[in-house]
């Protein structure tokens, strides 16, 4: 055996390329560059015999230049962020733009029943304005999934971001707090 064949990895890299309009607005028919990427990394490895713990980063190019004629600002189009930044699609605190997160994830097993996640992230910038602070906050979140019956899995988590300098302005200054529960039923 050698160190490196209990360890699990995962490197994903997208690039965009194209045009896209200056603005949102309907009446805008302006054509603008559009390049941008993301990178996301991580590496892990079982810490004891039902907990893994990893090690990960995410990366979304942004645009501090909104007057030039190029957007930098990675486009996420679809898809939910629940593994990328928080508990669930719904809570949203940071679309998958202008960021850089690195952060530990940790997962616990629990006899063929359940398994509680535990996640930590620091949110910065990628891109910002002179003058304007780039880190956006710590995270925390956390998650217990647990087979009730063969067919019914109950869950509960959430999530709390306690912002920093990044996040001052807005209408949304305090701490967000978030918490959920689902199930899933199969039938």
């Amino acid at each position: 055996d050698t160190l490196w064949n209990d360890w699990k990895g995962d490197i994903e890299l997208i690039g965009q390329t194209g045009t896209q309009h200056r603005t949102k607005d309907a009446e805008d028919t302006t054509q603008i560059d559009h390049r941008a990427w993301l990178l996301h990394a991580s590496l892990g490895h079982d810490i004891v015999y039902n907990t893994f713990l990893s090690a990960e980063i995410d990366i979304a190019s942004g645009d501090n230049n909104p007057a030039d004629e190029v957007e930098h600002s990675f486009d996420g189009l679809y898809g939910v962020r629940r593994f990328d930044f928080g508990p669930t699609d719904v809570y949203q605190a940071m679309p998958r733009e202008n960021i850089i997160a690195p952060g530990l994830r940790s997962v616990t097993k629990f006899a063929g029943k359940g398994n509680l996640m535990l996640g930590y992230k620091s949110l910065w910038y990628h891109q910002t304005q002179q003058d304007v602070d780039s880190f956006i906050g710590h995270q925390v979140e956390a998650r217990l999934r647990w087979q009730y019956l063969d067919n019914l899995r109950l869950e509960f988590g959430g999530a709390y971001l306690n912002k920093g300098d990044g996040l001052e302005y807005g209408g949304y200054q305090d701490n967000s707090v978030y918490a959920y529960s689902g199930f899933l039923l199969k039938f």
